[in-house]
């Protein structure tokens, strides 16, 4: 006796739906303020600081030229924390230096932030650097005294880079 299929609604395939009109499209419209993009993002390839020190756009810019300080006093803060934070204890010392010879982002910014942008010293271990010195660590870079600068200068000498990890 041969066998019947049995039906299976189930697996029958279901008919494509079809798209239902938009009763309010909504048509992309402009920022009523639009955002004025600055000279930098908007300049050729090569970079901002190839345009900005004179060299043609898309010439790579040579290594170990200055790059022009930002003229915004946040980003120009910025710019010294991640410069400290790159190069660590040596740009540390350049910081102090600046702060020392009047430049008013370094003087401006407190040494603890200074020192918490050190790899790998966080908040607890700046602080008591800081206080082996003698050093509140919401003193300006710049109101620092000659012989506070030379304890921690002294101190800092004797910081290990890389240093070890904490096992």
């Amino acid at each position: 006796m041969p066998l019947t299929p049995v039906p299976r609604p189930w697996l029958r395939p279901r008919p494509e739906p079809q798209p239902q009109p938009r009763l309010h499209a909504r048509q992309p419209q402009p920022h009523p303020h639009p955002r004025p993009q600055p000279p930098s993002q908007t300049a050729a390839p090569g970079g901002a600081a190839a345009v900005l020190l004179g060299g043609p756009p898309g010439a790579p810019t040579p290594p170990g030229t200055p790059v022009p300080a930002p003229s915004d006093p946040r980003r120009a803060a910025e710019v010294l924390l991640a410069e400290v934070h790159a190069d660590a204890v040596p740009a540390l010392g350049r910081a102090l230096r600046r702060a020392a010879h009047g430049d008013p982002v370094a003087a401006g910014m407190p040494i603890g932030t200074l020192m918490r942008a050190l790899p790998q010293i966080g908040w607890w271990t700046a602080h008591d650097l800081l206080t082996m010195c003698g050093i509140d660590p919401r003193t300006r870079t710049g109101d620092l005294t000659a012989p506070q600068r030379g304890t921690l200068a002294s101190w800092l000498a004797r910081l290990q880079y890389p240093m070890p990890p904490v096992v």
